[in-house]
């Protein structure tokens, strides 16, 4: 997606002694990839989340008197968003973001401070970033110490320009994120673009207009004594929805296009009254094409000769099938639906209380791209844990670095609660409790449901799960 930088140019970029020409390489990158087709890609996708489809910008015009196209203000112009492409996107994102994580680790001390860390505040924040990674392509989680305490903050993939060591995109040799800034200069509101590059060491910080000027440069942590903190892995991470890194917009955009357009133009048509109905006027002589044409779309109307022998005015009925309309509109979303790997909930397949197979059956096209996604994202977290476990030691002196968390995404799937109970029941003497509990619907957490079994003597476990 972004070109490749070889690690030992891109060590030299920037760094303190950084001559001109490697400021000018990187005002270069920085340059094209504002203007790169990538970023054009990101922005479209964020646009067409919110609603800002191309549609918006649609123009109603005719042939002109001189064989060009000319716009008619006169004629009815719907711009009608059916946002399914929003729809899709919530749908996949909270399929496998929606609900809390489950986290293990052989060490449980370990275990307890990363969940203290997966509070409500960042439940919301990966949820975004999965969105980011689903919608973009990617999505970018910067992990830093701020008043002794882990934070988190979720970049904009289409802010940032990555540089990447190897031919894979799997590691990190600089990121440069660029966006945005308002503030004021004495009365007048200005836009300020400013650039923050990121080292493996510190932060440089610059602000840009064609060329770069540093402003400061901030070091992520200096420990007591000055001593200096250099990373193994920058701190801003990389969570891809898969190796191609392509925003789910691209897959489906044509099709969102023609729906939003299909049903303007149905609406369009079912204002144009007089166009219902066109005058044939016999005995006509002619005129100049041109602007017959621009006349017949313009006003409906065919003008014709008084003195010729056969003049008369006939109504031409034009019928409009909105069955037609229905038709390849449906298709259209089914289409988007296939082609972003979601879901129809209107599936027949859940129609009279369907058995857990139909539901697997109608979940198959999004479950398979989850699970794609989830490999990502696990790798990612691995990184993420590693600067967890690296902070803890900086701030508490804890060493956990060499510790594995295990995380379990617990998909929003539409489950037959009724027939997995049944089949937990039917495993009892050839499965432990604790699994039993793990995947039992009703329950959320399996330690605090167990301590709730240990506390009550009355509940015996044949009495949850009966012997058939």
């Amino acid at each position: 997606m972004f070109r490749n930088v070889q690690s030992d140019l891109a060590n030299k970029i920037i760094s303190e002694n950084a001559s001109i020409t490697d400021l000018q390489f990187l005002e270069k990158e920085i340059e094209t990839f504002l203007n790169s087709k990538a970023r054009k890609d990101m922005i479209d996708a964020y646009n067409y989340l919110i609603g800002n489809h191309d549609i918006l910008k649609r123009k109603r015009t005719v042939i002109g008197a001189g064989g060009s196209p000319e716009e008619i203000s006169t004629l009815p112009n719907n711009k009608i968003v059916d946002n399914q492409y929003a729809k899709v996107v919530e749908q996949k994102t909270n399929y496998l973001f929606a609900r809390e994580l489950t986290i293990e680790c052989d060490n449980k001390e370990f275990e307890e401070k990363i969940k203290s860390l997966f509070d409500k505040k960042f439940i919301r924040l990966f949820r975004k970033l999965g969105e980011n990674a689903i919608n973009y392509g990617i999505g970018w989680l910067y992990v830093y110490l701020e008043n002794d305490n882990i934070q988190f903050k979720n970049f904009a993939p289409y802010e940032i320009l990555p540089f990447w060591a190897d031919e894979e995109q799997t590691i990190l040799d600089m990121v440069v994120r660029i966006y945005a800034v308002e503030q004021y200069n004495k009365d007048k509101k200005e836009s300020i673009t400013k650039v923050e590059v990121y080292h493996k060491d510190r932060v440089d910080y610059y602000i840009y207009d064609r060329k770069l000027i540093l402003e400061k440069s901030k070091r992520y942590i200096t420990l007591k004594g000055n001593e200096l903190v250099s990373f193994y892995n920058i701190p801003v991470i990389p969570f891809k929805s898969s190796n191609k890194e392509q925003p789910l917009l691209n897959s489906v955009k044509s099709l969102q296009d023609s729906l939003n357009l299909l049903k303007s133009n149905f609406v369009n048509v079912m204002e144009e009254d007089p166009r219902l109905t066109c005058l044939v006027l016999k005995g006509y002589e002619g005129e100049n094409l041109g602007e017959f044409r621009e006349n017949f779309a313009t006003y409906g109307i065919i003008k014709l000769s008084s003195n010729a022998d056969n003049a008369g005015i006939e109504a031409l009925k034009i019928e409009v099938n909105s069955e037609n309309y229905t038709t390849i509109i449906n298709m259209l979303k089914k289409s988007i639906i296939e082609n972003a790997n979601a879901f129809d909930v209107k599936d027949e397949r859940l129609s009279n209380n369907p058995n857990q197979m139909n539901i697997r059956s109608m979940y198959s096209d999004i479950d398979l791209a989850s699970n794609g996604l989830e490999i990502e994202f696990q790798c990612s977290l691995e990184i993420f844990f590693e600067f967890c476990a690296i902070f803890f030691k900086i701030l508490e002196n804890e060493d956990f670095i060499n510790e594995k968390v295990q995380v379990t995404f617990n998909k929003d799937q539409l489950l037959n609660s009724s027939e997995i109970i049944q089949d937990l029941a039917n495993s009892y003497e050839m499965l432990s409790k604790e699994t039993i509990l793990s995947k039992h619907p009703f329950v959320k957490d399996v330690e605090v449901e167990l301590e709730r079994l240990a506390k009550d003597e009355t509940i015996q476990v044949d009495d949850i799960y009966p012997k058939h």
